[in-house]
């Protein structure tokens, strides 16, 4: 039904512009910036995580690049040392067990 959809798709919005930033502010704390950094730059990683935030090993895959490798490598780096990330407990956490997430600096 596609109420039921829409509900459920709000939901998870909500949920998501709950934590992402906090997630967000937790990986820029760890995240050292290469010298050749260019303004705008941001890089989109897949990760699974598992209950209480820990970041499963060997699971942060970029999947879009920003064209600099020395970046994308950064952000997947600053995600490992940023472990546990800030995740909701119970049902919530469904959103973060694997999930794609923008870095921007």
């Amino acid at each position: 039904d596609a109420a039921a959809r829409q509900q459920k798709a709000a939901s998870r919005a909500q949920v998501a512009s709950k934590w992402v930033p906090a997630i967000q502010s937790r990986v820029r704390q760890f995240w050292l910036r290469p010298s050749n950094v260019m303004a705008g730059s941001e890089a989109v990683v897949n990760l699974r995580l598992e209950p209480g935030g820990q970041v499963v090993p060997d699971s942060v895959r970029v999947i879009e690049g920003s064209g600099n490798a020395a970046f994308d490598q950064s952000v997947v780096v600053a995600i490992y040392k940023a472990s546990p990330l800030p995740v909701p407990d119970g049902a919530e956490f469904d959103l973060f067990k694997d999930f794609n997430f923008v870095f921007r600096p």
